[in-house]
């Protein structure tokens, strides 16, 4: 189902025109709504429960697939980040997170986690009597200065203390299974 809004002229008290419209669907903003906190777009990555991803590395590997890009409008803009995904784990332990920015023709950057142990931005430790059947609930949300109109390449990262952790499935089985998803919203300032 469609739906459709038809708007003439919005104002505000002082009779400046906020938003207007030719009736073609087409919405003009008027001088009198704000230009900046705006969302300017949204981009979003899903990966589902069948592509899924699991490590014992002790240091930092790339997760398959947990990858999204945008390209801002403006350098003044800030890329806020909603990361929501499952994570299982084998045994008891602590899984820790860092996200990588590359932007087109420049060089990899740590942008969320600074990647030394204990000062990473997002960890998350399985501490229950049956770890392997545990899911976790994980949400990472951040927010990004690029300084820059180049395509930004968003990569995460994870590793762990000890065991296997997993993400989008349970330890003990890949029928437990649940999906990623990483938003990315640019802010225009």
């Amino acid at each position: 189902m469609t739906s459709k809004l038809k708007v003439n002229v919005i104002a505000d008290s002082g009779d400046n025109t906020i938003i207007s419209s030719n009736g073609s669907g087409t919405v003009t903003l008027g001088a009198a709504f704000p230009s900046t906190g705006k969302i300017g777009q949204v981009v979003s990555s899903h990966v589902s429960a069948s592509s899924m991803f699991n490590t014992n590395s002790t240091s930092y590997v790339d997760v398959t697939s947990a990858t999204v890009s945008i390209t801002p409008s403006a350098t003044s803009s800030k890329i806020y980040h909603v990361l929501t995904f499952g994570l299982g784990h084998a045994a008891q332990n602590t899984t820790w997170f860092r996200v990588y920015d590359t932007p087109s023709g420049g060089s990899a950057a740590i942008v969320s986690g600074t990647g030394n142990s204990e000062n990473e931005t997002f960890a998350k430790g399985a501490r229950g009597s049956s770890p392997d059947y545990e899911l976790s609930s994980c949400q990472w949300n951040f927010l990004h200065t690029t300084n820059s109109t180049a395509a930004q390449v968003y990569k995460l990262q994870m590793r762990v203390d000890s065991s296997t952790s997993y993400i989008n499935r349970v330890g003990a089985t890949t029928s437990r299974a649940a999906t990623f998803n990483w938003t990315v919203m640019e802010i225009l300032a």
